[in-house]
C-alpha cells in the first residue's frame, strides 16, 4: 500500500480505522444527540485508542463531516440512477426513504452545526456525479 504521507491513497489500516470511527459515531447517534457524544465514547465503541482518533480527525465535528460526505455519496449514488431511469417521483421517494431510515443522523446533519457543510458537500458531489454521468438531463 502507498503511504498517505507522500500524498498517495491511505493504507487499508487507515481506511478501516476511519470506517470504524464513522460507524461508531453512527451507532452513538442512534442513542443520543451529537452534542452529548464525546470522543472517548467514539473511540471505545470503535476499539481505537484515544490518541489514534486525533491522528485521523481534528475533532468530532471533523468526523461528522467525514460521515456526512459518505452518507451524501450513498444518497446520491442511490437516487440519481432512479431519477434518470424511472421518474422524478420514484427518485424523490427513494431519497426520502433513505433519509427516514437514517433520520437520527440526518437530523444531526441538517439541524446541527454541520448544515452548511452538508449543503456544500451535497452540491459538490451532485455536480461531480452529474458531470461524470454526462446524462442529457444532468
Amino acid at each position: 500500500m502507498k503511504s498517505p504521507r507522500n500524498g498517495n491513497s491511505p493504507s487499508t489500516r487507515t481506511r478501516e480505522t476511519r470506517k470504524s470511527l464513522r460507524n461508531s459515531l453512527l451507532t452513538l447517534l442512534e442513542e443520543k444527540t451529537f452534542e452529548q457524544i464525546i470522543v472517548r465514547e467514539i473511540t471505545t465503541r470503535a476499539s481505537v485508542g484515544y490518541a489514534t482518533f486525533f491522528r485521523h480527525y481534528k475533532d468530532k465535528d471533523a468526523l461528522l463531516n467525514d460521515l456526512a460526505a459518505q452518507e451524501i455519496h450513498k444518497l446520491l449514488t442511490m437516487t440519481l440512477p432512479i431519477l434518470y431511469s424511472v421518474d422524478s417521483m420514484a427518485s424523490a421517494q427513494a431519497l426520502c426513504s433513505f433519509v427516514w431510515e437514517h433520520r437520527k443522523l440526518w437530523k444531526t446533519l441538517l439541524t446541527g452545526g454541520a448544515s452548511s457543510i452538508v449543503k456544500e458537500e451535497y452540491l459538490s458531489q451532485a455536480l461531480g456525479l452529474a458531470k461524470e454521468q454526462a446524462h442529457p438531463d444532468a
